[in-house]
């Protein structure tokens, strides 16, 4: 048995665009760090640069807030920045140069059902919607996309597709798209969960990875974990070799309760049989399992956050 840990990472909010000349014969002892343009706290960029066919650097920006607000800029190697597009996106990754000579890339949320979308955006900054992502089994989370020698862009959705845990996809220049692989499609999703980009190989294959899945079991948070951090005592239950937990939520037992006298609700995702189950525990007795199980038939996308509040704190009940 073995418990998961989740691992969360920091995110820098004022980031810095930077080049690095390298001096001599190709001697990383040798070089030259020099910032060539400061972003603002709202600009917050994730992806990697692409330099286009005019020798300028295209990228994108996160946004702040998760609002929208994300945009796609233009700078030069001496630093001259111009912002091509901005707002109605939320771009996590970078572009790719096309053949045509246009960007493509995608957004994580906006589009018409506000489950982000593929675009092409030109040299000059005129932005067409390509595909819009839509409810499950729909993708989710769609992340950078590689044009292969057939012309046409491949990329991964991180969430969604028919299992819920990404899919491939195909699109053509003019829009197109079409589903290449749905994962988790394999008893105990062997073929693996939340794919991460593509690359074509020179035999013309797709190569990529999963962050979870697969036979030895990725990445899964299968073990709820409490410490006593006064008496150092500890408890874990763990969910079983093909199950992954979501993060979970702490419910008061009443107002004047103790600290941690109360409830865990925890959505656990059962990767072998495609469902969700709702659980709930005695907070303080969470080694005795889950006090109520509620099956949920479908499985839910891996990601979900919440808080819990008394409807009395929140104007629902008298």
């Amino acid at each position: 048995m073995h418990c998961g840990v989740t691992h969360r990472f920091a995110v820098v909010r004022l980031l810095v665009l930077a080049t690095i000349w390298l001096c001599g014969s190709g001697s990383l002892l040798a070089q030259t760090f020099s910032t060539i343009y400061l972003f603002g706290g709202g600009g917050s960029p994730r992806g990697t640069l692409v330099e286009g066919t005019d020798g300028n650097l295209y990228g994108t920006t996160y946004g702040a807030g998760g609002k929208n607000n994300g945009m796609i800029f233009k700078i030069t190697p001496g630093g001259t920045f111009t912002t091509l597009h901005a707002g109605g996106g939320t771009f996590q990754v970078g572009l790719t140069l096309g053949t045509d000579g246009n960007f493509y890339g995608t957004s994580v949320a906006g589009g018409t059902s506000a489950h982000g979308y593929v675009f092409r955006i030109t040299p000059s900054g005129t932005l067409t919607t390509l595909s819009n992502f839509g409810p499950l089994p729909d993708g989710y989370l769609p992340g950078t996309l590689v044009q292969a020698s057939d012309g046409n862009f491949y990329g991964t959705t991180l969430q969604g597709g028919a299992n819920g845990a990404g899919m491939l996809f195909r699109i053509t220049p003019s829009g197109t798209r079409t589903t290449v692989y749905n994962f988790c499609s394999l008893g105990g999703c062997a073929d693996g969960t939340a794919p991460l980009g593509l690359i074509q190989g020179s035999d013309g294959n797709l190569y990529g990875v999963t962050g979870g899945g697969g036979s030895a079991g990725g990445f899964l948070m299968n073990c709820l974990f409490h410490k006593d951090l006064a008496t150092s005592a500890e408890q874990h239950w763990w969910c079983g070799p093909l199950s992954s937990l979501q993060e979970p939520c702490f419910i008061p037992r009443t107002k004047a309760a103790q600290e941690g006298d109360g409830w865990i609700v925890q959505l656990c995702n059962r990767l072998d049989e495609h469902r969700t189950d709702l659980l709930l525990f005695d907070a303080l007795a969470i080694a005795e399992g889950p006090i109520a199980t509620i099956n949920i038939p479908i499985r839910m996308r891996f990601g979900l956050h919440g808080n819990w509040v008394d409807a009395a704190d929140i104007g629902l009940v008298a």
